[in-house]
């Protein structure tokens, strides 16, 4: 499963994909403003986990961010994206 989050006031978003229930990996999109010394650079993200652990991170002129934060949102999301498909398969 794959869920992709936008905010678009802050013109952010971060892409979560699981496999076979667990979080594998975690892309964070940021705008330059949040790091304006990579302005004209490319600026990403990724990051790895087995089970939910942290095993791998790749960043490029990205700023520090609170890995924790976000990963802990995506599996907030995937619980209820899993309960509401199950909701919905069940009726």
């Amino acid at each position: 499963m794959t869920i992709f989050i936008t905010n678009k006031n802050q013109k952010s978003s971060c892409h979560y994909l699981f496999l076979d229930n667990e979080l594998v990996k975690m892309r964070i999109h940021l705008p330059y403003s949040a790091m304006p010394g990579s302005i004209g650079k490319p600026m990403h993200s990724a990051y790895y986990f087995k089970g939910e652990i942290l095993v791998d991170r790749y960043e490029i002129n990205f700023p520090e961010v609170d890995i924790e934060k976000y990963k802990n949102e995506g599996l907030e999301l995937f619980k209820k994206a899993s309960a509401y498909l199950k909701n919905k398969l069940d009726s």
